[in-house]
């Protein structure tokens, strides 16, 4: 099925097993991570750009999915209902034929997403997202180590959640949303451009040996579109994901 909301990742779970379009067991013990996001090095195609997206992103997703804070590249809309001409700050974002980075927000306050500029072709920035134990917050920084791009300090209670390493496309058009290649982490563990995991023995590499639980990896390879995860290395779990 072209339509809707489709996914190419990998997200912390209960084991590590390959799934069919959807994820089935999360596991939402940790409350951080980071790596390095690049951006593909042609321009997804997609039906309407102001209609239809692809993302690349980390995401924590809080308590259960009804909240989360989410960072990354995309081309297309992201919105929580406007359109163009109607797409404005905090409620929908907006890049035709370009990438840009992004931050999207859902908490108990409400809904927020906003453009942080524009990423060229083929280009790779380290980013992460963490719960700060000392400001209540969880803090969303588009470059590691630098200044805190967002903060959400509505989740009350709740310190941790699931992370999600994927690539996302929406069509509303009918049209199959493009997935040229893009990539997720480094074969290096040793940098902070590896995937890593934030949990009660700080910083971890995301790979086969997570000391809670372990990654269910997701895509739609058996079905059309053909949207598809590769892992590239088995030190690190870095991935890359396409549309066949």
């Amino acid at each position: 099925m072209i339509g809707g909301y489709h996914y190419a990742g990998q997200v912390t779970a209960l084991d590590s097993t390959f799934t069919q379009c959807g994820v089935t067991r999360e596991y939402g013990g940790w409350n951080g991570v980071d790596g390095q996001l690049q951006t593909p090095a042609t321009l997804a195609t997609l039906g309407n750009y102001a209609t239809d997206h692809t993302l690349g992103l980390f995401s924590a997703q809080i308590d259960n999915d009804t909240y989360w804070l989410q960072l990354g590249w995309y081309t297309g809309i992201i919105s929580n209902g406007p359109v163009p001409p109607l797409c404005f700050y905090p409620n929908c974002v907006y890049r035709n034929s370009t990438y840009g980075y992004y931050i999207e927000n859902q908490s108990p306050s409400g809904y927020l997403v906003e453009d942080f500029g524009p990423a060229a072709l083929g280009s790779a920035r380290t980013s992460d997202m963490i719960y700060n134990a000392s400001s209540g917050c969880w803090e969303a920084y588009l470059s590691y180590g630098g200044s805190v791009s967002f903060q959400d300090c509505k989740e009350g209670a709740f310190h941790s959640g699931a992370m999600w390493a994927t690539s996302e496309m929406l069509s509303q058009s009918g049209v199959a949303a493009g997935l040229p290649t893009s990539y997720f982490g480094t074969t290096n563990p040793n940098t902070n451009a590896a995937l890593r995991l934030h949990g009660g023995n700080g910083w971890v590499s995301w790979n086969g040996s997570l000391s809670s639980y372990g990654t269910e990896t997701f895509d739609e390879r058996n079905t059309a579109p053909k949207y598809t995860t590769s892992r590239l290395s088995s030190c690190c779990w870095d991935f890359e994901t396409y549309l066949q």
